[in-house]
């Protein structure tokens, strides 16, 4: 047997499994719902022929109510009854007894309560004189009905009884079953005040008796004349003849087991919910209405066997319909699945089989009418387009590893591409016995395009100078970006040194010409460090590290230049590294760095106005580090900013010291880094550095770089105002080197223009460097802004600038940069010398 075969089957087996468990589910589902079903209609219909019981029952108790009210009220106006119990009322002398009157008319209305009890079917009747005593009555007993009166012929009290068979009265006794008394006394609260018949419920030894009361009294005049009872006794054999109507067990009893859940009989009449009671032989239920003599409870039950006999029937007979219509549609789903779903399925294994055995051709079209049918046609679709799809994913893989080895940006290679170059171009190399030049390329300040640009004219500059490399290279040659502003190139077969020289020269000079890009024209130069195969390294890794390090060495020089690998390159390196870990040393030190003030003097009036703070740092066992080795570190590092919060506070310190030495300046200026204004809370630096030495901002003055304001303007903008805002006058250093813009001029709040020294060299006498210097210092004072010139060295210098209206005058023309204790001697002598002799 076949895997696919297997798999059909297993198919199969699987659909047969899922359809039997769900015809399964559906039965059991549906007998659940049955059994649910069946229990809650026996409950259901429990609940109703106990209600109708309870109705009927209580139908049956007004009936009587009604009965005994018409029958009592009917015999109270009879005139020959109450002509008698006048003559009674008027005659009876207990003393005097006349037997012969009385004794026959008390016998003449026994006689007459016995026709009124045995028309209306009742119990017993009693009748009351006057004073409340018993004179005549009629009971029932099993025997028949028995009539009796009170004599008073002895003088006491005698009862007189006889069965209605008998002819001749007998002295007896009271009944002793019923609620006939030798005096009346009234039961109910409203028995005695009652004109009309009143219906009272008592218990009668263990028997429960409806009773009706009914005052009589003269029609003319309203006097009491006596008191009649008529009473309905529900024994034993009246509830069992009415549980034999219903077909229901309806008992009562004066005291329940379910007292508890007994709901009032009163209540069914008004709606409220039947309780159905289980004990383990019967449903029961439990009403109760209050007598008397108190509470009579009416239990209603049905027998639980008989019952569940008629439910368990209908179980067997819905157990069979189910089983009979399981058995239906398991069959029918067989047939069904075998024609709609196996036989299809078939078909469809043995065309894929076909196609994957490379076999396209289409398979015949199956009419189902369903999904199996479309899945058909997406095969015979798939078998036409899995060429072309593999052909398609061969294009894409091919697509996707050129892309994993090339820059978006420019379509060069890139360093993963290069990697693998260098690696067969090294293998090569070593079995030739030949050499390799790789250079690394570094644009000098592409950052500054970026930021002042924009990015997309940035990656316009990259595809730019990507495409001149491309018509001056050789095509042995390789050019790589290997980095956002930096690229390899790798020269094989390098014929001798003086050709790498000339290849050296070609590229410096493809940077000669302007790049054009979205309109502007950028001039951007380049620094190239070199390294040799197998002089400077025998691997990618050594060859990479050291044009590394030759590059970085071009950009000491000036950038614009190309160095070659040299091992001091990497003693410089090494020694690179360890000037960054005496740095971090000396920052935390904080006893290395020395503050140097540099007098600006007033170029009209000669007084040292103000003086501009430098650091130094004096490293043990070295001296003087020069700052242009250690300041481009830390800001590198980003040292420079705890530097920087040094340098904040010694200003401010020294500030003071002045103060109280009598030196007076007008401010102090000194230098922020772009890396202090940039992720760094230098505002509240400053604010602390104030609040703490009592320095006023006004005698602060904060040089900034151009670049700051050309990278972020807006953010510029904000940062600059909030300066401003607390006091400090602000600069722009080293005005006119960078990308100048009269827009920030005016927006920004500076308060002074610093004119550099590669200026200030040409003057007087160079065209351009006068132009410039006339042109800052007219710029300066039409915006309102001070100016002073940085790098006079020469009176002439000094001459030019003052006859031009430059403010302050800053170089060696007056003096070097010098510690506190020689800045403060140089200001005394200096202000004396202009003294009056």
């Amino acid at each position: 047997m076949t895997f696919l075969q297997s798999l059909r089957l297993h198919l199969a087996n699987k659909l047969a499994l899922l359809v039997t468990t769900a015809v399964i589910l559906t039965v059991a589902a549906l007998g659940i719902y049955f059994e649910l079903y069946l229990r809650q209609s026996l409950l259901d219909g429990t609940r109703v022929r106990m209600q109708h019981a309870y109705q009927r029952l209580d139908f049956n108790l007004n009936n009587i109510a009604v009965e005994l009210t018409s029958g009592v009220d009917y015999a109270s106006r009879e005139e020959p009854l109450v002509a008698s119990l006048e003559l009674i009322n008027h005659y009876q002398d207990k003393a005097h007894y006349n037997t012969v009157l009385l004794d026959e008319e008390k016998k003449t209305l026994a006689q007459e309560l016995l026709e009124r009890v045995k028309f209306s079917l009742n119990s017993d009747a009693a009748l009351y004189d006057q004073h409340h005593e018993l004179v005549a009555f009629v009971t029932r007993l099993p025997a028949g009905y028995q009539l009796g009166f009170v004599s008073f012929a002895q003088g006491d009290a005698l009862v007189w009884t006889r069965l209605e068979t008998e002819r001749e009265f007998q002295p007896g006794v009271l009944p002793v079953h019923g609620h006939i008394e030798s005096a009346h006394v009234a039961r109910a609260v409203a028995e005695a005040a009652s004109t009309a018949g009143l219906v009272t419920l008592l218990r009668s030894g263990n028997q429960l008796q409806l009773q009706s009361h009914q005052n009589m009294r003269d029609s003319a005049t309203g006097k009491h004349l006596g008191h009649m009872e008529l009473s309905f006794t529900l024994d034993d054999a009246y509830f069992k003849r009415l549980s034999n109507d219903m077909d229901i067990e309806l008992t009562r009893s004066f005291d329940s087991p379910y007292a508890a859940q007994a709901q009032p009989l009163a209540a069914r009449n008004e709606g409220a919910a039947l309780t159905v009671l289980e004990s383990p032989e019967k449903y029961l239920s439990v009403l109760k209405k209050d007598t008397l003599d108190g509470p009579v409870y009416f239990t209603v039950a049905l027998d639980k066997a008989r019952e569940n006999a008629l439910i368990n029937t209908q179980r067997w007979r819905m157990a069979a319909f189910l089983l009979v219509i399981a058995v239906g549609i398991l069959f029918y789903m067989r047939l069904v699945l075998q024609r709609n779903l196996i036989a299809p399925i078939d078909r469809l294994m043995l065309h894929i089989r076909r196609i994957r055995q490379g076999n396209y051709t289409e398979c015949t079209h199956m009419a189902t009418g369903d999904e199996l049918e479309e899945i058909g046609q997406s095969i015979n679709t798939l078998g036409q387009t899995v060429a072309q799809r593999e052909a398609a994913l061969e294009k894409a893989r091919q697509e996707a590893d050129y892309l994993s080895k090339h820059d978006v940006v420019t379509g060069l290679p890139n360093q993963r591409f290069m990697a693998e170059r260098m690696a067969h171009a090294l293998q090569l190399a070593h079995r030739n016995h030949s050499q390799l030049a790789l250079l690394f390329l570094d644009l000098d300040q592409f950052k500054l395009v970026n930021d002042t640009l924009g990015h997309p004219v940035g990656d316009q500059l990259l595809a730019k100078i990507a495409e001149r490399f491309g018509q001056a290279m050789r095509s042995s040659d390789t050019l790589a970006r290997v980095g956002g502003d930096e690229f390899n190139i790798l020269i094989e077969n390098l014929p001798t040194p003086a050709d790498l020289e000339r290849v050296l020269a070609k590229y410096m000079a493809l940077f000669a010409t302007p790049f054009t890009c979205a309109e502007h024209q950028i001039n951007i130069t380049v620094s190239i460090g070199v390294a040799l195969y197998p002089a400077d390294g025998h691997d990618s890794v050594s060859l990479l590290k050291h044009a590394d390090l030759a590059v970085y060495a071009a950009k000491e020089k000036g950038r614009n230049t190309y160095c070659y690998y040299t091992p001091d390159m990497s003693r410089l390196a090494g020694e690179r590294v360890e000037l960054i870990r005496d740095l971090k040393r000396a920052i935390d030190a904080g006893d290395q760095f020395e503050m140097y003030y540099q007098p600006k003097v007033s170029a009209q009036t000669g007084q040292v106005v103000s003086a501009e703070a430098l650091i130094r740092w004096h490293k043990p066992g070295v001296g003087l580090v020069p700052p242009f080795k250690f300041i481009p570190l830390a800001e590198e590092t980003r040292q420079i900013i705890a530097m920087g919060d040094w340098l904040i506070g010694q200003v401010c310190r020294d500030l003071v010291h002045f103060a109280r030495l009598d030196v007076v300046l007008q401010h102090v200026s000194l230098n922020v880094s772009n890396v202090q204004l940039q992720g760094h809370d230098l505002k509240a630096v400053l604010a602390q550095a104030l609040q703490q030495h009592q320095v006023q901002a006004s005698q602060i003055e904060l040089e900034i770089t151009e670049s700051y304001v050309a990278q972020d303007t807006p953010l510029a903008i904000e940062s600059l105002h909030a300066f401003r805002a607390m006091g400090f006058a602000l600069a722009i250093d080293d005005f006119g080197t960078g990308y100048s813009s009269l827009s920030y001029l005016k927006k920004l709040p500076f308060t002074r223009l610093k004119i550099d020294k590669s200026f200030v060299d040409g003057l007087p006498g160079d065209p351009d460097s006068e132009a410039i210097a006339r042109a800052i210092i007219g710029l300066a004072k039409n915006f309102g802004l001070s100016v002073t010139a940085e790098g006079v060295e020469r009176a002439d210098q000094l001459a030019f600038l003052k006859r031009e209206q430059c403010d302050e005058i800053q170089g060696y023309y007056y003096a070097k940069p010098m510690p506190v204790p020689e800045f403060v001697a140089f200001y005394r002598a200096h202000q004396a010398a202009l003294l009056p002799a």
